[in-house]
C-alpha cells in the first residue's frame, strides 16, 4: 500500500470520526430530556471528537515529516 493512499484513508477516518462526534453532541444537547442520556451522549461525542482531533494531529505530523 502506498503512503499517499494510507494518508487518504486516514483522512476519511478523521472526517468520519469528527462528524460522528459532532452529531452525537448535537443530538444529545438537542434532546436533553433525560439527564443520563445527555451525560452518556456528551461523553461519547466528546470521546469520538477527541479521537478525531488526535488522528488529525497525527495526520498533520505525518504529512510534515514524511513527504
Amino acid at each position: 500500500m502506498k503512503k499517499s493512499s494510507r494518508i487518504g484513508i486516514l483522512g476519511i477516518v478523521v472526517v468520519t470520526l469528527l462528524t460522528m462526534g459532532m452529531v452525537f453532541l448535537t443530538l444529545t444537547i438537542g434532546q436533553a430530556s433525560a439527564e443520563t442520556t445527555r451525560r452518556i451522549g456528551t461523553a461519547l461525542g466528546g470521546a469520538i471528537g477527541a479521537l478525531g482531533v488526535f488522528f488529525l494531529a497525527w495526520w498533520i505530523l505525518l504529512r510534515r515529516s514524511g513527504q
